[in-house]
């Protein structure tokens, strides 16, 4: 998996606030109303702001190999000609 730790973010994230309501159920009976509120918002923000990172992370990624594949492409492409003007 890569971008474990940001995966790991996402987990916390959702995961965290649930089980500390189930810990302590009177805080959840203090707070149930945010929960509607903003904190599901606020969670579903980070998480997608992440996510946005790690897709623009392969998106870099996926555009320099392809340049270093078209660069290839060219170095190939010289080579061969080469070759055949020796023949």
């Amino acid at each position: 998996i890569g971008y474990f730790g940001s995966w790991i973010k996402i987990f916390i994230a959702w995961f965290a606030p649930v089980a500390f309501c189930v810990i302590y159920p009177m805080i959840f009976l203090y707070i149930w109303y945010l929960w509607l509120l903003l904190i599901f918002g606020a969670i579903a923000y980070g998480t997608s702001y992440t996510i946005r990172r790690i897709f623009k992370l392969n998106k870099e990624a996926g555009e320099k190999s392809a340049e270093e594949d078209d660069e290839d492409d060219e170095i190939d492409e010289n080579e061969d000609k080469d070759n055949n003007e020796n023949i």
